[in-house]
């Protein structure tokens, strides 16, 4: 608390007071922050080498893992109805059955990419294996994979990074690495 001056205003209803503790207006503590501002944290950026073992290239890195894989996935998909419009059912057999193959591929990987990036971004193991768990299925994959990517999201743009379409830029990168 800071020493009472001679005339003050009180800081909840602007009122002078004179060499009071409280506001004889609002009854409020002279000195003390206003009741009607959310107290404010600053906010805490874990950096590469320090001891929470959080390491922002990893961070990128998964992060830019998991959107190429999801990328991927959807090319998949749409190549899968593009070649079965194009050569129909039964002659696109074969190329539907690569494709369902790439799709499991990039499952197993979106799960272990989504533990890894939940891991990385500072989330408990146990978490992390909840979100990965969910990966299997695809909408609460989809929702744990949104949560987990927010959450790396927010430390990469905290650490000054920008982040767009594709994760972090390549130039960030190369400063990262630099550090």
């Amino acid at each position: 608390m800071r020493p009472v001056s001679e005339v003050e205003s009180c800081p909840a209803c602007g009122l002078p007071t004179e060499r009071a503790r409280f506001c004889k207006g609002c009854g409020a503590e002279i000195g003390a922050p206003s009741p009607f501002e959310a107290p404010r944290a600053e906010p805490v950026v874990k950096t590469p080498g320090t001891s929470s073992g959080l390491n922002l290239r990893d961070v990128a890195k998964y992060q830019r893992y998991i959107i190429l894989i999801i990328l991927g996935s959807i090319v998949g998909v749409g190549g899968v109805a593009g070649v079965t419009v194009a050569l129909g059912a039964a002659a696109a057999e074969s190329v539907v059955t690569a494709f369902v193959v790439m799709a499991g591929v990039m499952a197993v990987l979106r799960v272990v990419f989504v533990y890894k990036l939940a891991v990385a971004a500072g989330i408990s193991a146990g978490w992390a294996v909840l979100a990965a768990v969910c990966g299997i299925h695809g909408f609460a994959g989809l929702i744990a994979l949104l949560i987990v990517n927010n959450r790396a999201t927010g430390l990469l743009k905290q650490a000054g990074l920008r982040v767009g379409l594709l994760g972090v830029r390549a130039e960030d990168l190369r400063t990262l690495d630099a550090a």
